[in-house]
């Protein structure tokens, strides 16, 4: 139980409870806010930002820093549209190419 409590925990207690006092305000201000469907979107609409900060979450940990995780995540994004909208590319097809973009700017990184 003491580990639990520990400083090093200290960090994602603070993250939960702004994210509770942040849903219990806005679940105050806004009708119909406090709901399972709005706090269950909250996590599937920001589904690639947790997985973008759990990627930089090991980088920092190994003693780097990679400041162009965001720049490769938005040029893959609008590449993908691009190639879906404008090349009438399959999704798929296009997903695979944006991953394989993603992972070379990361090797040369």
């Amino acid at each position: 139980m003491r580990k639990l409590l520990g400083s090093a925990h200290l960090p994602l207690y603070a993250t939960l409870l702004v994210l509770a006092l942040l849903y219990a305000t806005a679940s105050m201000l806004y009708e119909g806010f406090f709901s399972v469907r709005v706090f269950v979107n909250l996590f599937g609409d920001n589904a690639a930002l947790g997985i973008a900060a759990l990627g930089m979450t090991f980088v920092i940990l190994s003693g780097g820093i990679d400041l162009s995780v965001g720049s490769v995540l938005a040029f893959t994004t609008t590449f993908t549209a691009a190639m879906i909208q404008n090349v009438h590319m399959h999704p798929a097809v296009a997903i695979v190419l944006a991953l394989l973009i993603g992972i070379c700017f990361g090797a040369l990184m």
